[in-house]
């Protein structure tokens, strides 16, 4: 179910919305007054800001939509810490509870921010100051307030989609009736949106999960057990993040149907999918493997890009066969600005016959290459869950439990697929050495722009042979990340450690 987006109009801190009903403003407040089942309701404005709005009228999924930011309605200081009000109207209906896990502005979603500060792209001194956002600049810096005093979408995004999937999950438990098949999918689908928020807020909020069992000591994030955000937990451990995350997911894995008529929904290989990303984080290869093959007996092909048009400005369509599930990054200026560029290192690493070169990047007249190619099918960058991840996680999780011909079977697979007929590089003088790098460079090439490039560095720099010193100079001065520094563990936004109390990460 895709519903249609509608430009916000911001009039200084008021939300002006357009449809049938009033809306009106008080001190430094804007309200919004409609009326649902007979009852009249209120919101404020600052709320409203995550609903896509109609034009002329709010739909069914807008009503669904308005009535979970009730829980929210004095929580404009900080998403964490909010007063609901104890009267709210909750969904009530299968149908209520669908509409708002369909919402994709909110579930399809995931942090952008991070790709910004990765080996991925640059910019010039004049891209940079151009640049629409100070956060975007400090990011691309690795300074060391990335969001400017204020509260970010990488921290609220995550957190809204646990929210709505709590609603919705109590929601479910108050539903009476039989319980026919939908419902157990609305479950899957509310656990499923839970631990792929809690999977991105590890990936930036936290440290590395450790193997030795130390997670008990270290930081993890902060828990929503239900929608009641009257008080306002400390952050878990890593350890027991970790396992909260895990439960959500077996539970999706139990409950979400094989197939979906809607790309945007999760599926059982979906569930399967984030399972191997997560395993990959807690370094469990065994498990990785495990996953990744589920998603391959169901996703048996990749795309075959010799399938695929060349010369298109956008050659990929949206929800193609290659797409297991549908996400994208938050849009930043930076992404496709006319000054941010491909890494000339990254761009040399593809070989003669690789069709990626051709389909996911542009040669500028300066002779520079932009990234287009994006898998959504338009400017957006592509987060979700592809084919071709899980064949490298499948290969890289075989290499790393001892099995270097299995990862070979399902590397040949990919390039078979990615490459020129013929052309692909023969695997057959690779010795074992030399196989790990060999699918390094395959997941990075194939995986660009996709916001897992963080992730990589993160993990992989945690080995000598692997680990990476990111450089970038502006305006002649250098800038250097080192592979173990504590900058790639992003800050809690300041604003949310002051309304909450929650510990900051070290900076």
């Amino acid at each position: 179910m895709n519903y249609p987006k509608a430009p916000y109009r911001t009039l200084s801190s008021y939300v002006i919305i357009h449809s049938r009903g009033t809306s009106f403003q008080t001190g430094n407040r804007g309200f919004y007054l409609f009326t649902i089942r007979g009852k009249v309701t209120l919101a404020p404005f600052c709320l409203t800001l995550t609903i896509p709005v109609m034009k002329h009228r709010i739909n069914h999924f807008h009503k669904i939509m308005i009535i979970a930011l009730i829980h929210l309605l004095n929580s404009c200081d900080a998403f964490l810490d909010p007063r609901p009000d104890r009267n709210v109207v909750v969904p009530e209906t299968l149908e209520d509870i669908r509409a708002l896990l369909d919402n994709t502005v909110v579930f399809n979603l995931q942090p952008g921010l991070p790709t910004i500060a990765t080996d991925e792209f640059y910019t010039t001194d004049e891209g940079w100051e151009a640049l629409s956002n100070p956060a975007e600049q400090a990011t691309y810096l690795w300074g060391g307030d990335p969001y400017q005093g204020g509260v970010t979408n990488v921290w609220t995004g995550p957190y809204e989609q646990v929210f709505y999937a709590n609603v919705a999950l109590q929601a479910l438990q108050e539903l009476g009736g039989e319980k026919v098949n939908e419902y157990y999918e609305l479950m899957g689908t509310a656990h499923f949106h839970k631990a792929y928020a809690y999977s991105q807020l590890l990936q930036v909020f936290t440290a590395l999960h450790r193997p030795d069992g130390s997670n008990e000591d270290a930081l993890g994030i902060v828990l929503r057990a239900g929608p009641d955000v009257q008080v306002t937990p400390r952050r878990a451990s890593l350890a027991r993040s970790f396992n909260a995350l895990l439960d959500d997911l077996q539970m999706a894995m139990e409950y979400l149907p094989e197939q979906s008529s809607i790309a945007s929904r999760p599926t059982k290989a979906a569930a399967y999918g984030l399972q191997a990303r997560v395993a990959m984080m807690m370094q469990d290869y065994s498990l990785a493997r495990e996953a990744a093959s589920e998603v391959l007996g169901r996703h048996t092909v990749p795309l075959d890009f010799n399938t695929l048009d060349m010369t298109a400005s956008r050659p990929f369509e949206d929800f193609n066969e290659e797409v297991v599930f549908y996400a994208h990054l938050q849009n930043y200026s930076f992404m496709n600005a006319n000054l941010t560029f491909v890494d000339p290192g990254l761009m040399g690493s593809y070989g003669e016959g690789d069709l990626r070169k051709q389909l996911y990047y542009t040669l500028t007249e300066e002779g520079d290459y932009q990234f287009t190619g994006k898998l959504t099918g338009n400017s957006r960058f592509f987060g979700g869950i592809s084919v071709g991840e899980m064949l490298l996680v499948a290969a890289e999780a075989s290499y790393r439990t001892g099995d270097g011909s299995r990862a070979k079977t399902y590397l040949e697979q990919l390039m078979e697929n990615r490459y020129e007929k013929g052309k692909a590089p023969s695997l057959e003088g690779v010795d074992d050495e030399n196989l790990l790098v060999f699918i390094l460079d395959e997941r990075r090439k194939e995986l660009v722009g996709r916001g897992l490039r963080w992730f990589d560095l993160r993990r992989l720099n945690q080995d000598p042979i692997t680990a990476k010193t990111l450089q970038r100079t502006l305006e002649g001065q250098e800038f250097i990340l080192e592979p173990k520094s504590e900058k790639y563990i992003f800050p809690i936004p300041p604003e949310e450690i002051r309304e909450s109390g929650i510990e900051q990460n070290p900076r």
